[in-house]
């Protein structure tokens, strides 16, 4: 059977040798933290792969297919597209009618009581 044993002593080890007790400990849960939000990260892009293929399945398409090897990457690729696409203005956009028309959409948003708090936030701050 798979034991992480090893690798766990060698890390209380390598940390003991070089931090005090209560660092030890934090820099523990650091890397524990960060090794549990790994874990659900990538178990959040196979569970909505696994979805999209069953989804296309029964839809009688392909699904992803077009980003990485047999789609593998699409769910990272929409992520990423999703983050970068918020908030931008072009160069060459009228700025106060760029920022009109994103009023309007967060308008009708899930996330407009957030901006409205944000906004008058930073209204304060000035």
């Amino acid at each position: 059977m798979f034991s992480l044993e090893y690798i766990t002593s060698s890390l209380q080890n390598f940390l003991s040798e070089r931090c005090s007790p209560a660092m030890v400990t934090f820099s523990e849960l650091v890397i524990v933290g960060i090794l549990v939000l790994t874990l659900f990260a990538f178990l959040g892009l196979v569970l909505v792969y696994m979805e999209r293929k069953v989804s296309a399945f029964m839809q009688i398409r392909l699904g992803p297919n077009r980003v990485g090897y047999r789609g593998t990457a699409q769910t990272l690729a929409d992520t990423i597209k999703l983050v970068v696409k918020e908030g931008l203005i072009p160069d060459g956009a009228d700025k106060t009618f760029a920022e009109m028309s994103m009023e309007e959409k967060n308008k009708y948003s899930h996330r407009r009581i957030a901006t409205d708090k944000l906004i008058a936030f930073l209204q304060n701050q000035q």
